[in-house]
């Protein structure tokens, strides 16, 4: 009885970014298997970075992780790192199998899928009311609505705060010693980027230029 699973570290992960897959093949008994195989093929909305295996190889170009003699009550694991595309297939789908006829073929196929999010944010802006680019925007923002935004001048004083951050600030000072509509002048500045959503707090620089 030869069993497959598989999982994904993050199954709302960003465009560009990497996502991780964990495939564990299981002989549940009650006889060894041999010839065991998986395959695992990355379909189109991913692009293969690297993957690792506890035992046998992993065929890039077919998609089989060739594992070979699985004893009874024992499991084998492979990770695949994968950048997500912005667009293709996103479901993926490992199969195992084995030279032996297995009793329980309900548990011999494990899909997942994920479902990217198509965020960015732009290095800089030009907040000088020709109408083009005046506003920070941060494309894919509204898909997280319990962000929060922290943003502080080159000596680390806060000059624009926003819980949650709808993509207005148009480069005036609204917080720390500079109130009110201040514009701020040319430069970079740091921002803290909290999405909400239990992942790491994003860190960065905007430019802004005139």
């Amino acid at each position: 009885d030869l069993s497959i699973l598989k999982t994904v570290d993050n199954a709302i992960p960003v465009v560009g970014q990497q996502v991780v897959f964990t495939i564990v093949a299981t002989n549940n008994g009650p006889f060894d298997a041999t010839g065991v195989a998986v395959e695992d093929i990355l379909l189109n909305g991913y692009t293969y970075v690297s993957s690792t295996t506890s035992v046998g190889t992993y065929n890039t170009v077919t998609g089989i992780w060739s594992i070979g003699v699985l004893g009874s009550g024992e499991s084998e694991s492979m990770t695949i790192t994968a950048t997500v595309n912005t667009t293709g297939t996103y479901t993926n789908t490992a199969t195992i199998s084995g030279n032996e006829p297995d009793g329980n073929m309900a548990n011999n196929v494990s899909i997942i899928e994920t479902f990217p999010t198509d965020f960015f944010i732009p290095e800089g802006f030009s907040p000088n009311a020709d109408g083009v680019n005046d506003v920070f925007v941060i494309r894919g923002i509204n898909r997280f609505p319990t962000n929060s935004i922290i943003i502080f001048n080159r000596w680390g004083n806060r000059i624009f705060d926003a819980s949650p951050y709808i993509n207005t600030w148009d480069g005036k000072s609204t917080a720390g010693l500079s109130l009110g509509t201040d514009d701020l002048p040319v430069g970079t500045y740091f921002y803290l980027l909290d999405l909400g959503n239990g992942s790491d707090v994003l860190k960065g620089t905007i430019f802004i230029s005139k």
